[in-house]
């Protein structure tokens, strides 16, 4: 007859396979908790990044704690016709403005540029900073320089570029480029342009600009933009200010002796621009 097993023994492997059986269990709980933690951490990482930039609304960031942004001017074409372009623009405008959020701010800023269309970029006097703004969002705006209460921005934005003395000067030399290459080449013939030459130059541009009176400081710096051609692109604008406007010439070849007057000798280049433009002078009246 078998002997009887002894109850604490039987109790205490019992409790020993119990607590083995157990850790088991938490291990492989454990093994489940991970692995589950691990799925959902990838799965709310690739949402996250789904969310780009684009979807976000592009006005909505208008306020105090929004990051400054560096600013690219856009690229700026010269004329103002029926297709929204970028147009430079130089005017003090108090806004009220209603960003993406409808926070309402009042707020002075310079505007540089307009795209003809529906933005506005200029720099902040409230965030210190360069700020693009949607036009529709202007409650109010009142032009601090003028002192007029603006109903029309886009118009009274392209007025004041038109009658600005960039767009003037820039519309001049379009008009009048053949003139100023000419008495240009004429103050540069000897290898330089003396103070003398340039007061002369200028006199000649604010006849051709006349009634419109700018700045002589503006007239200096517009004479070194002035294309300096060559021999050949000399006479070639000699020519067609003969064909185009013959009065126009007399009137360069007059300012042309004046400039050489200003030395007593006369350099052969320039001997040689008085004889040329004299020359074609002549031919008109034949």
């Amino acid at each position: 007859m078998g002997k009887k097993a002894n109850p604490a023994a039987v109790l205490i492997a019992l409790f020993f396979a119990f607590v083995i059986f157990s850790g088991i269990i938490m291990e492989g709980l454990l093994i489940i908790v991970l692995i589950g933690g691990g799925v959902a951490a990838f799965f709310f990482y690739n949402k996250k990044k789904e969310v780009t930039p684009q979807d976000a609304d592009p006005f909505s960031g208008y306020t105090q704690s929004e990051p400054t942004r560096s600013y690219q001017p856009p690229k700026i074409t010269r004329y103002w016709d029926d297709v929204h372009h970028d147009i430079p623009v130089d005017s003090l405008l108090n806004i009220v403005y209603v960003n993406g959020k409808d926070e309402k701010t009042s707020r002075d800023v310079e505007i540089r540029y307009y795209d003809g269309g529906c933005y506005l970029q200029g720099h902040c006097h409230l965030r210190s900073a360069y700020r693009t703004f949607r036009i529709d969002r202007i409650q109010e705006c009142f032009d601090v320089e003028t002192f007029e209460t603006v109903t029309d921005i886009p118009g009274h934005l392209r007025s004041k570029y038109e009658k600005s003395p960039k767009r003037i000067l820039e519309k001049f030399y379009d008009d009048e480029k053949n003139t100023l290459k000419i008495l240009y080449y004429v103050s540069k013939a000897d290898g330089q342009t003396r103070r003398e030459e340039r007061i002369i130059l200028a006199s000649a541009i604010d006849e051709l600009l006349w009634p419109t009176a700018l700045p002589p400081d503006l007239i200096d710096k517009f004479i070194n933009k002035i294309e300096l051609v060559s021999v050949h692109g000399f006479k070639l604008a000699v020519g067609k200010l003969k064909n185009e406007n013959p009065d126009r010439l007399s009137m360069v070849f007059d300012y042309a002796g004046r400039i050489v007057a200003t030395q007593k000798s006369i350099h052969p280049n320039e001997k040689e621009a008085l004889e040329y433009i004299d020359k074609k002078i002549k031919e008109t009246k034949k």
